[in-house]
This record gives C-alpha cells, sequence and structure tokens, in this order.
C-alpha cells in the first residue's frame, strides 16, 4: 500500500507489473483469480448520461462524423462498458454500432445501450483473435475496483505504458482514493475470429456492410485484424486502431490488404509514410480514397 500523492507511486505500480509479468509471481497479495471478486468501473446507470453526451471522449472520434447511413454498420472491438459507442454517436455518427467486449460482466451495461438505441445497436459478448480458442486476460485492480480499459490478453504487454496508463487512471480518475493496492485479476474467455463471428450470425451486420471498424484492444489489434481478412476485404471499413501501426506485423498486413496509413490532423487524415507517432492511427483502403476525400475526411499531403 502507498499513498496515491507518493512520488514513489509510479515506481511501486511499476514494481508491482514487473512482479507479475516478468518474474511471474502469482502470490495471493498480487493476484485476484475471480473476476466476480472486483468492482468494475462502469455500470449500466452510466449510460443515459454517457448517451446524452454531445462530445466524443476521446477527438480522434471526430473522423466517424461522415459515416451518416444507418443501414450500414461502425464495429466497436473492446466495447469496454459502451462509452466508445456514444463517442461514436457524439461525434456525428448515424451507423448502427455492433460492440464487441470480453469482460462478461459488462452485459448489462451494453444491454441498456441496446435498449435505449435498439435501431442502432447491437452487441456480441465475445473477445475476438485470430482463431477459436481460450485466451487469458489480465486487468489491474486498484483498491478493488478493475481499471477495465487496460485489460489486455498480452502476456508481455509494454510495462513502462501500461504503468503510466495505470498511475494516470489512480491521478485523474480516482478522486477518493488516498491509500493504493493495486492488484491484478486473472480471468479466461473463449475467442473467435470476427470473420466466424460475422459468418456464423445473420443479420448481424446491416444490408449496407461495414463501413468503419474501431479497435481499442490493448495489444490484440493484429491477431483481431489476421482473424478478419475476409471480412476486411469484403467491407473495405475504415479502421481505427490504438497504438496505430506501431505492433509487430500490422502494417505489413495491412498492406497486403489494400491498405495505407494515416493519422489525424485537427479534423483531417493525413498520410503517414513510416512509423505513427499518435495514440490512435487509421487504416483507409486504397479504394476508398476518392470516396474518404469527397467526405472531406482525408487529405493527400504526406506526413
Amino acid at each position: 500500500m502507498i499513498k496515491k500523492h507518493d512520488p514513489r507511486l509510479y515506481d511501486e505500480i511499476s514494481h508491482t507489473l514487473h512482479r507479475f509479468y516478468v518474474q511471474g509471481d502469482r502470490g495471493n497479495d498480487l493476484v485476484i483469480a475471480d473476476l466476480n471478486n472486483v468492482r468494475l468501473d462502469g455500470h449500466p446507470d452510466y449510460v443515459e448520461e454517457m448517451l446524452s453526451r454531445k462530445e466524443p471522449h476521446d477527438e480522434d472520434y471526430i473522423i466517424f462524423r461522415s459515416f451518416q447511413d444507418g443501414n450500414a454498420a461502425i464495429l466497436d472491438v473492446g466495447a469496454n462498458w459502451g462509452y466508445s459507442a456514444g463517442s461514436i454517436w457524439a461525434a456525428g455518427a448515424s451507423c448502427k454500432v455492433v460492440s464487441f467486449e470480453a469482460i462478461p460482466l459488462y452485459r448489462d451495461c451494453l444491454e441498456r445501450i441496446a435498449r435505449l438505441k435498439p435501431h442502432l445497436y447491437n452487441y456480441v459478448m465475445m473477445a475476438l483473435s485470430s482463431s477459436t480458442d481460450i485466451l487469458r486476460f489480465n486487468v489491474p485492480v486498484v483498491n478493488g475496483t478493475a481499471l477495465t480499459a487496460l485489460t489486455s490478453a498480452s502476456a508481455n504487454p509494454h510495462l513502462d505504458s501500461l504503468a503510466q496508463n495505470i498511475h494516470h487512471s489512480i491521478i485523474r480518475w480516482m478522486p477518493n482514493v488516498d491509500d493504493v493496492t493495486l492488484k491484478i485479476c486473472e480471468f479466461e474467455v473463449p475467442v473467435q475470429t470476427l470473420d466466424d463471428v460475422i459468418s456464423n450470425s445473420p443479420g448481424l451486420i446491416p444490408n449496407h456492410g461495414i463501413h468503419a471498424i474501431k479497435l481499442d484492444v490493448e495489444g490484440l489489434e493484429y491477431q483481431i485484424l489476421k482473424g478478419a481478412m475476409t471480412t476486411l476485404s469484403s467491407h473495405t471499413p475504415l479502421i481505427m486502431t490504438e497504438g496505430g501501426n506501431r505492433q509487430a506485423g500490422l502494417q505489413e498486413l495491412m498492406v497486403s490488404l489494400g491498405y495505407l496509413y494515416a493519422e489525424r490532423k485537427d479534423d483531417k487524415l493525413i498520410p503517414v509514410s513510416g512509423t505513427g507517432t499518435k495514440i490512435n492511427g487509421f487504416f483507409y483502403h486504397r479504394d476508398r480514397i476518392g470516396e474518404y476525400r469527397s467526405r472531406q475526411i482525408l487529405e493527400l499531403e504526406l506526413c
């Protein structure tokens, strides 16, 4: 336990992560073995207020403003308790949102959105990857509350980034916390490929297809897109990925499917020739360049 404003907090977080991920420590003082034994940081009671917001929680979502077809879908992969779906609509999109979420305890949150937006929302409680399997996920838990946005199936996450995100969450979003105790909750869930879920779920995708995908999956971007190659080839959606094009193998995979990479500058996407630097990046298909330029979300000046 350490005080929230102790200057050693970041170092203590880093030490805890090192014990878990590097040393393989699974002691009872560090690990919570049952997801049912933690509190979630999202709740169904938050949903109505979230849907009333006029601004997205992340400015990068403004790129979705031009997607106005109510008979098309934007896939929200890594939905958490649903705030990203709200941000897609807050940005100005009118498409149906279809969410995918790995944490089963968030079903009630997503069901609340579905009841409030019955014609614009659907969800699947399923984690996605490159094959059908069982994956072990890890989520940081601070004083019994899971920081679910930082849930990851990666056995080797970037520990400095994870420590920074945990530290930021404690300082910004936990105003009533004084003493800090960090643990890790491990849980397992089944995973499928996006291609399989879509092929086995008639009616999940509306008639005009998939126009965009948002991915916020803490390091599983490559695996999920590898398991969606048929879907990407058929629909050529715009893809927003946390971490941009920096994950190993991701850029090469997307190039093989006809995609180019861009990052947001103000309200437009600007092509990037090398490795991106922004928190979020966008892959756009070469066959959609004219369409995106006419929508005024893509400029062709090169960074």
